[in-house]
């Protein structure tokens, strides 16, 4: 009757512990056209025209990319791999172009219609604040076009215009901005990444985008993953918590450029013909090299490297993260001792 009971008891512990473990999570987001095949951007009396004198509002056109939906893929493919653990269920994926690779059996693809400003935010809130549970891993990634758009009560940056230097925040530009659609901004992540972060969710965002550093794609024939700024005005003065320097669950921001660098794509690479983001390229190449639990400053330190020896001039990555956090695994973990990180250095690149 004991053994019963005592069997009964620890089964019950066991039921518990599972109910309650660590699930790892993703939204991964990769966009590739921004002015759909046979449409007028900026039809005279629609939003642009009235400001049309400067930047993306002069613009004429908006010009696609080529490697944003192959790198949302690839990281989708990284993360469920038997080395990451993310089971497919937990993984979604949102992009412009599903037909350009097919997706991990069970990754969750949404329709390329969510990948508008309103169906981002959407998408950010649900998968990273309002489905996971306090302990979960979760993982944002962003591939497409980095802006700006001018902030008057800003601080951060500064563009010159006709008028003269106005302050602006770094963005990311939606599938629908052609249609005068507002960018993410920065503050608007922010607030996001900070109601997950408070949730217990433990964070790691990922940018390939131009001026992503600080967002809390160089090559010969290279197309730059830049926009023009968005001159239209918007007041927010509102000084936001750093999500990477959260007491006691600080997430972490690993970024394609600095807050004022261009990040760019690869030529096609051989063999696939794919294009990349330069960024996501190394990442990928050093996620697949180093061990699943190397600290996230290692993982830094051998993308810049591998960026410096494929010959990328002006674009380097950003880590924002807190001295715990960046000798954490990249997607959280326990922290690697200090010989372990030692014996891994060797596996960077050299000349």
């Amino acid at each position: 009757m004991r053994r019963t009971v005592a069997l009964g008891l620890t089964l019950c512990v066991l039921t518990s512990a599972l109910a309650f473990a660590q699930t790892k999570r993703a939204l991964i987001i990769g966009i590739n056209t921004y002015e759909p095949y046979g449409t007028t951007v900026h039809v005279p009396g629609r939003t642009y025209a009235a400001i049309a004198k400067d930047g993306r509002c002069a613009k004429g056109t908006f010009d696609n990319l080529y490697g944003a939906a192959n790198d949302a893929q690839s990281m989708a493919e990284v993360l469920t791999s038997p080395k990451y653990h993310f089971l497919p269920q937990d993984v979604v994926v949102l992009l412009t172009n599903p037909e350009v690779t097919s997706a991990r059996a069970g990754v969750q693809v949404l329709p390329p219609t969510q990948t508008t400003r309103d169906g981002i935010l959407a998408a950010m809130r649900k998968y990273l604040v309002d489905i996971p549970q306090k302990g979960d891993t979760v993982v944002f990634y962003d591939a497409g076009y980095g802006s700006l758009r001018v902030n008057t009560a800003g601080d951060k940056l500064a563009v010159l215009n006709s008028e003269g230097l106005v302050h602006v925040d770094s963005t990311l530009v939606p599938s629908d901005a052609y249609k005068g659609a507002y960018d993410v901004r920065d503050r608007e992540m922010t607030r996001i990444f900070n109601a997950a972060v408070d949730k217990g969710v433990q964070l790691t965002v990922s940018f390939d985008r131009c001026y992503s550093g600080g967002s809390t794609r160089g090559l010969a024939v290279a197309q730059q993953r830049s926009l023009p700024y968005d001159p239209r005005p918007v007041t927010d003065a509102e000084v936001l918590p750093k999500p990477t320097e959260h007491p006691g669950n600080p997430a972490l921001v690993f970024s394609a450029a600095q807050e004022d660098q261009v990040a760019v794509e690869t030529k096609p690479i051989e063999l696939s013909g794919k294009i990349h983001g330069v960024f996501t390229a190394a990442l990928i190449e050093t996620l697949q090299t180093l061990p699943a639990d190397a600290p996230a400053s290692l993982v830094y330190q051998r993308v810049k490297a591998v960026l410096e020896d494929n010959g990328t001039v002006g674009q380097e990555p950003d880590l924002d993260a807190g001295p715990v956090r960046r000798q954490q695994p990249l997607f959280g973990g326990e922290a690697n001792s200090a010989d372990h990180a030692l014996d891994l250095l060797g596996q960077l690149p050299h000349e």
